[in-house]
Parts: structure tokens; sequence; C-alpha cells
């Protein structure tokens, strides 16, 4: 019961903060003529050349013994992430959020099937040695080490920066791009509005953690990320054709012994 209402709190708290910063976070254009147009994502997952691919490279992916909720991406996203790109082959993706390089493999060992290029964004110095930022999470070895030693390391460029100044200030053009870096409403509305700048033609942007409707996903923690959901909220409010596909249920399992998926596909 106290924790029941703990997490209701918790909740309640996190969506009042989250409207206040949208409300005061200034107004920005969306360019979206270069959004992709829907994708048939049940084809794609249900694709055996890709799955055949995956079961190959879900080998390396566990020898690399990189922690399930660990605040990273789970294993079942990671799945996802790989089957898109496997897909796609976007030849220049952008990760922003790098953390302990859960998702960053996986986008790796689907890129390094076409020679695709990665660009993984973190405000922190994920591989810096003196901090070991991987091991509060029970990672055994950096990003960087992980992708090194599956033949990937080529394909990465580690970028230590703040994503709000690297997406506004970047010359790149990107082919995908992954948004799972700062989770706070205004900070995902900016961050859509910077990367739709910087996309090359016929791209999709997705979105991790987002909750739709700002519902619950999964009753074993009970507890809402607003910020994505609320800041694509704010930007259809505003009146900009942009469409949003949560992933919902995957053909494979996520956590918690469900199908569940906090990804979302930005489209127009």
């Amino acid at each position: 019961m106290e924790t029941n209402l703990k997490n209701i709190f918790h909740n309640k708290y996190n969506f009042l903060k989250s409207i206040l910063k949208l409300y005061l976070c200034k107004k920005k254009t969306f360019k979206l003529e270069n959004l992709s147009e829907k994708l048939e994502v049940q084809e794609i997952f249900n694709d055996n050349r890709i799955n055949e691919n995956y079961l190959i490279d879900e080998n390396l992916i566990k020898k690399s013994n990189i922690p399930d909720l660990k605040g990273g991406v789970n294993e079942g996203d990671r799945k996802a992430l790989y089957f898109l790109i496997n897909k796609l082959e976007p030849n220049n993706i952008l990760e922003v959020g790098t953390h302990i390089g859960s998702s960053t493999l996986s986008l790796a060992l689907a890129a390094k099937k076409y020679g695709g290029k990665i660009d993984t964004v973190d405000i922190m110095d994920v591989n810096n040695d003196e901090f070991n930022y991987w091991k509060k999470y029970n990672s055994q070895n950096s990003p960087k080490k992980n992708l090194k030693d599956n033949d990937c390391e080529k394909l990465i460029n580690f970028i230590t920066a703040d994503s709000k100044n690297f997406l506004k200030n970047s010359k790149n053009k990107y082919k995908f791009i992954f948004l799972d870096g700062n989770h706070n409403s205004d900070q995902v509305y900016k961050e859509i509005s910077s990367a739709l700048n910087i996309l090359d033609k016929n791209v999709i942007i997705l979105l991790h953690d987002y909750f739709p409707k700002g519902q619950i996903l999964w009753h074993e923690t009970k507890k809402i990320i607003y910020g994505p959901y609320l800041a694509v909220e704010r930007i259809l409010k505003e009146g900009n054709i942009i469409k949003v596909h949560p992933l919902d249920n995957l053909p494979w399992k996520t956590k918690f012994n469900s199908n569940k998926s906090s990804l979302a596909i930005l489209y127009r």
C-alpha cells in the first residue's frame, strides 16, 4: 500500500513538473518535410532474413554481458532497433543518449552488415577509464570496449556533448535518429525540433520511453515517464502535421515477461 502511494505521488509530481516545463518552454518550429511516411513495422519485424542475421548477432550481444534494466534500452527494444536498421540500411545514424552502450551495440551490429556509420552522443564521457561510468550500472566493459570486441569500433563516433547544443550545431545529415537522452518534456520538445533540421530525405525519428496517453506500461514498476509523450502532444496541439506510431506490443519479449515497448516512431 505504501509503495503504491509513493508511485502515485511520484507520477503526479512528474506529470505536473512536465506540464510546467512545457509551459515555460519557448515555442519552436518543426520542419517536417524530410520525415518518412509510415513504416510497415510488423512486416519488418517478421522478416526472416533479418531474423537469421539477428540470431547470429544475438550471441555476440549476450557475450558482451550488458546488463538489462539498468537505465538502458531493454533486450526486446534493442532487437527492434536491430531489425529497423537492418531493414532500412541508413548510411548515417545518430543516437542521442549512449549511456552504457546497450542500444549502441545493437545499432552497430546491424549497421555492420552494410557499412553504416553511427554518431552516438552523451553528456557524459561514457568511455572514461578514470570514472568507469559503466561499472556504476554493473556493466563489465565500456561501450567502446564492447564495440571493439565485436569489430564494430570503426563504425562508431563517440561524442561527449550536451544533446541540445549538438543537435543545434551539427553539420551532418542523418538517415535515422534515435532520441534517448534527457527525457524532460521541454528537452524532448526542443530535441525533436532540432533533429528535424538535420534529417536527410525520408527519415524516421525513433523515441524511447514514450508512454502513450501518459499511461502505465508495466505494472511491475507503475512509474510513468511523461516527457516524450507530452512533448509530442504539444507539437500536435501547435498544428504540426506529425504522426506518432508507438511500437506497443512487439513479436518478442521486452521486460517483465511482457511484449510491451516504449519505442515510438515519428513520421508524417
